[in-house]
């Protein structure tokens, strides 16, 4: 189930995204999406390469996560206050956080189908710009504007923009 959010738009908000948003922001090339997932045999969907920033590794790497990025920092600030304004628990931790950037597609592609983690977590993703690319959950797609956060938990894949960057901030955390 795919959970839409209110963005509080704070002035902590607009500085991370502006940062981010920046000619100076620095990007990262990786060449696959989903490494350890393969492509359905009609290759309807593809291994996307994107650019991305780490925040915060994944703690399957290590066995825990480490920040990565001194951008984290406000990344926590801006979902202290997401969490207030949305009245959700602030008994989480965030396991992997990261900033990616998809470059437009003429035709449509779609990413392979994966989860994050092989355990319980739910996934926090924050549209930065207006590019499109839906986010398919299970049954369910978000057809995503421009600051629109979302909740969700369980397979996902996302459909590349037609004509501008989708960058997006993408966060997993645990709850109890």
């Amino acid at each position: 189930m795919i959970t839409i959010i209110n963005n509080p738009k704070s002035e902590t908000y607009k500085q991370l995204k502006n940062i981010i948003l920046s000619n100076d922001f620095p990007w990262y090339y990786n060449s696959t999406s989903t490494p350890g997932y393969e492509t359905t045999v009609d290759k309807e969907y593809v291994d996307l390469p994107f650019y991305g920033h780490i925040l915060l590794s994944r703690p399957e790497k290590n066995k825990f996560s480490a920040k990565q990025s001194t951008y984290f920092d406000l990344v926590q600030k801006v979902f202290d206050e997401i969490v207030e304004l949305n009245n959700l628990s602030d008994k989480y931790f965030f396991l992997r956080s990261c900033i990616n950037c998809t470059h437009p597609e003429l035709k449509t592609t779609y990413s392979i189908p994966h989860n994050d983690h092989e355990f319980d977590h739910q996934n926090v993703l924050i549209y930065l710009t207006d590019a499109g690319g839906k986010t398919y959950v299970n049954d369910e797609f978000h057809n995503p504007s421009e600051d629109d956060i979302i909740i969700f938990s369980g397979e996902h894949y996302i459909e590349t923009p037609r004509d501008k960057r989708r960058i997006v901030l993408i966060s997993t955390i645990a709850t109890w």
